[in-house]
């Protein structure tokens, strides 16, 4: 076998042949697939690195905006509160972002290529949200504790997101792609740790 033909063998064998094991029972065809000719072009960004730089930005910038623009000295706040307000954020942002990351790594899996999902992104993300803020301003009648459910909220959103991402291209090899203003995923493989083993074995 020439150099040409095992490159192109190798290259071929990096591409999943099944559906990904991270797609928790989603619904996809047992058939080999050919990969996407090319991504596209904005899609040169890590998805998971984009992902965990957010948490971080959101965690720092968010955090500061919420608990030292207003006086927080004028709310009378018990620790039973507070307990309540971070277990329905957490607990609200971690359901939904694995219901909706789950639903774009199963597209990702079965397509090697997605888009944004509106609808979705609106219903299971965005409504949690805006609920939770208002939920939190009307049963305890006060807007600390909308501001306090709604930042952890976010926090574990980021959290769940980043998590997830790193996990699949862990578990499957392979790296997950973006733009730098979104627009979708698309998956690569890895690049083989040691190109000149690529040569070795030919």
């Amino acid at each position: 076998m020439n150099v040409k033909k095992s490159l192109e063998s190798r290259i071929r064998g990096w591409f999943p042949q099944e559906p990904s094991r991270i797609s928790m029972s989603c619904k996809v065809e047992f058939e080999a697939k050919n990969p996407p000719p090319m991504i596209r072009s904005d899609f040169t960004l890590s998805a998971t690195k984009f992902a965990g730089a957010l948490t971080i930005f959101y965690i720092i910038f968010y955090g500061f905006i919420d608990f030292s623009f207003p006086s927080l000295e004028r709310y009378t706040i018990s620790a039973f509160q507070v307990l309540a307000w971070i277990i329905v954020g957490v607990a609200i942002g971690i359901v939904s972002m694995v219901v909706y990351t789950r639903n774009e790594l199963c597209r990702l899996s079965r397509d090697y290529q997605t888009s944004v999902n509106w609808k979705e992104l609106i219903l299971i993300l965005l409504v949690p949200g805006l609920v939770i803020s208002f939920g939190g301003w009307y049963i305890f009648g006060s807007s600390l504790a909308a501001m306090i459910t709604v930042y952890v909220w976010g926090v574990s959103i980021s959290l769940t997101r980043y998590g997830l991402l790193y996990f699949y291209e862990k578990t499957e090899n392979m790296r997950i792609m973006t733009g730098w203003f979104g627009g979708g995923f698309a998956i690569i493989p890895k690049a083989p740790n040691n190109v000149a083993t690529v040569y070795e074995n030919s």
